[in-house]
Parts: C-alpha cells; structure tokens; sequence
C-alpha cells in the first residue's frame, strides 16, 4: 500500500488536493510545485462553501490544475463534529445529509470501529467525488476527480477510491 508521499510522488500532473481542516498530513504535499493544497470543511467542495465554477475555472486557467485529489482521512474530528452539532447551520447542511445517509446505511459513527470508520470514510469520500465530478461536468469543466483516503493512525497510508464502485454504492443508498 501506497502512504500519501509515495502515492504524490507518483502523480506528474499539476494537481488541487483537497484535505480536511483537522487532517495532519498536508505538510507532505506542501512545497512541492505539482501540488496546490486547500482545506474545505469536511472535504465539502460545493458552491453552497465557496468552491463555485469561477473558483475552479481560476485554478485550471491560473494554477494549470488538470486533476482534483479530494483526500478523507480516518478518525476526523471535524465528521463527528457535524454529527453532535444540532445548530441547523445551513452552510453544513449537505454534509449533514450525506453522513446521515451514510450512517443509516454503515451503522452509528461515534460506535465504530477504527477499521469501520475508515470504511466509512472511504464512502464519504467516494461520494465527495461522485458530487464534485458531476458539478464540473454540469458547468463545462473537464477535470479528473479522484479520492483518496488517508490512515493518519498507519503511517499515513492511503485508499484510492475505486471509482468502478460509484453505481453499486449510490444505487444502494437511493
């Protein structure tokens, strides 16, 4: 298995990753010029959290981006986080709704094991991916979108996402 630095330093394209606020690991991709490294919260990257068409068209016509790494990572704070919050911010509300649905269908979050709440993650995230790659398409942008999901508790191992598992997933949560 891939840790996150082997897994970047197989990557030769200019490429965005997206990483958790609370993720530790962005200071492996930090200085080195293929990369432009951001945070979104809970790897929301949707225009209702500020990553609308402009933004992504500004990083593919000034940053040279041709690929999106949306990089989940176990044990985030920042997932329970949303689970315990009751405060109906409306900004959290689509990440409410997707770990929701997660969580009916995997089981309760807080009661998982670590090897379940990497699965977990590895869902979340395949979904981040499945949403942000059908937004860029609707508005015209032709850029890869990948996921990764990063065991910061394993020496920073990482899960590419298997994009073959997009229809039996969604299909299983509709």
């Amino acid at each position: 298995m891939d840790t996150l630095k082997s897994y970047c330093d197989q990557i030769y394209i200019k490429s965005l990753i997206v990483f958790c606020n609370d993720c530790f690991t962005t200071n492996e991709v930090i200085g080195n010029s293929r990369f432009v490294v951001t945070t979104a919260f809970a790897n929301l990257v949707s225009p209702k959290t500020g990553f609308d068409k402009n933004w992504f068209k500004r990083m593919v016509k000034e940053q040279g981006i041709e690929q999106i790494i949306i990089a989940g990572h176990c044990d985030c704070h920042v997932i329970q986080f949303l689970f315990d919050d009751e405060s109906n911010n409306p900004h959290w509300n689509e990440a409410q709704s997707l770990l929701n649905q997660l969580q009916i269908w995997l089981g309760r979050y807080s009661e998982m094991s670590e090897a379940d709440k990497l699965k977990f993650m590895v869902h979340y995230t395949t979904l981040q991916v499945q949403i942000l790659h059908g937004y860029l398409e609707k508005v015209g942008l032709d850029i890869l979108v990948k996921g990764i999901v990063i065991d910061e508790n394993h020496e920073n191992v990482i899960r590419e996402i298997d994009l073959d598992y997009f229809p039996k997933f969604i299909n299983s949560l509709n």
